[in-house]
């Protein structure tokens, strides 16, 4: 947490907004008047919850096969664009101008800081090629880095408040929910360094985003001041079963593919080789009694992948594994 205090991005704890986990839901009705023109587009790099209640709050979809139909749902109505930023600066160049050109209105970017499904982290680099983007289209960048405490060995999670130029035009928001398992607790915060978004964020009405939960706040700032030793006992153990997954997988499974997460406690395994269908989860459960989430919750380009989780024990991912092993197919 120290990163969303630190002195040196330029912003100071006033800046520092406390709010519900349902944040990200209500800021696009509150942002849409950024800039010149009314926003009638969200650019999206993540999916599958901030996804979710956009949908159904602005689309006025059900929750019945709402996974399956996000991207036809986002089209249709007009309100956003989904993809997956890959590690190639060039592509995500040229990917994200070809969609700024081809919609005039995007102009809120949800940015999925490390990635989830993924486990992609970007560099100071490519954050700041993303800052210049957003400087040219006139783009509000909300960053969304609650997995940002999640970066395993060999990676480092930049907070993109660091990055020069990205405080007049970025907000960042996070919460402990994922670094301390307490899901339900319901407590976010959301951090700016430009006094006009703050402005525009702090006279959000409080029927709107029901006001901070008392025992998420003071759970949070708990966790955050007293968690650390635990929260590095339990990255040792995420940092191990990341090789242990992908280790057995490309050594039993090699059709799976896979690559080595660099944060969070997620996998992208494309299962594009056994051919799946739309529903790989449900495919995968089938065979193997293993539970996943379909690829296409995150993007079209999830075609043919499952998001696994191996946020477990040791002992309960071999038994994934192995459960895997007996059940799918050898090609």
């Amino acid at each position: 947490m120290d990163d969303f205090y630190d002195t040196d991005v330029g912003v100071q704890t006033s800046d520092i907004l406390v709010l519900p986990s349902t944040f990200l839901g209500t800021l696009w009705s509150e942002l849409q008047s950024v800039g010149n023109e009314k926003a009638r587009s969200i650019l999206f790099n993540c999916g599958h919850t901030v996804g979710k209640s956009l949908s159904v709050n602005y689309v006025d979809m059900g929750t019945e096969d709402l996974d399956m139909v996000l991207n036809q749902a986002w089209a249709e109505a007009g309100l956003g664009h989904l993809f997956v930023l890959d590690t190639n600066e060039e592509h995500v160049v040229v990917k994200l101008e070809n969609l700024l050109e081809s919609d005039s209105g995007i102009r809120l970017m949800v940015l999925c800081h490390p990635h989830n499904p993924t486990g992609n982290v970007l560099t100071a680099e490519e954050l700041s090629l993303l800052v210049d983007i957003a400087h040219r289209h006139n783009l509000i960048i909300v960053s969304d880095e609650i997995h940002g405490d999640l970066v395993h060995p060999g990676a480092s999670h930049i907070p993109m408040l660091s990055i020069p130029g990205a405080d007049s035009c970025t907000v960042t928001v996070a919460s402990g929910i994922k670094t301390f398992a307490f899901g339900g607790i319901r407590c976010a915060v959301a951090q700016t360094g430009s006094k006009k978004i703050f402005e525009q964020l702090n006279t959000v009405p409080s029927a709107l985003l029901g006001g901070a939960n008392r025992m998420g706040a003071e759970a949070s700032i708990v966790a955050w001041d007293t968690g650390e030793s635990w929260v590095d006992e339990m990255k040792n153990t995420l940092d191990s079963n990341r090789h242990l997954l992908v280790d057995r997988l490309n050594e039993e499974l090699p059709a799976i593919g896979i690559h080595l997460p660099q944060s969070t406690f997620v996998a992208w395994l494309d299962l594009s080789n056994y051919e799946p269908g739309e529903r790989p989860a449900t495919w995968m459960r089938g065979l193997t009694n293993v539970a996943g989430q379909n690829g296409l919750n995150f993007g079209a380009e999830g075609a043919g992948h499952l998001r696994l989780t191996f946020g477990t024990s040791p002992k309960i991912l071999n038994q994934m594994i192995d459960q895997m092993v007996a059940g799918l197919p050898i090609l």
